[in-house]
């Protein structure tokens, strides 16, 4: 008898819960999500701290993938431009494609490009 009275006020509490609960309209998902949340006991706040650590993570994500392919843009850029250089320095006048202002340049950013790493080598070595 107990175990009756017992489900039927569960079963009473539960409409109540669901009544209360339950959004009128059904259109609503995020309403809907959130009183099936509440009505089951699962933690709101949780939840979201666990959506918010995912999104900063895809954000990490994106980020890493792009730093990794300009890293790997410039690495090419240098090595063509280093091929170019020695291409100039070696074969004969008639076969440059740069003229002597380009050539000039590309003499510039690739000695500028050498002492910085050489330095920035030296720095973090007597900074250790």
């Amino acid at each position: 008898m107990l175990s009756k009275l017992q489900t039927g006020r569960e079963s009473e509490v539960r409409e109540v819960l669901d009544s209360v609960f339950s959004p009128t309209s059904t259109k609503d998902e995020k309403a809907r999500s959130e009183a099936i949340s509440m009505t089951s006991g699962s933690d709101i706040e949780k939840d979201g701290k666990i959506q918010e650590h995912s999104r900063h993570q895809a954000f990490r994500n994106h980020l890493n993938k792009a730093t990794i392919y300009l890293f790997w843009v410039v690495i090419g850029s240098l090595i063509l431009g280093i091929f170019t250089y020695a291409w100039h320095m070696i074969t004969p006048e008639s076969m440059h494609y740069l003229t002597q202002p380009q050539f000039d340049k590309l003499q510039t950013v690739l000695v500028a490009a050498i002492v910085s790493s050489s330095l920035r080598a030296y720095v973090d070595q007597k900074m250790k």
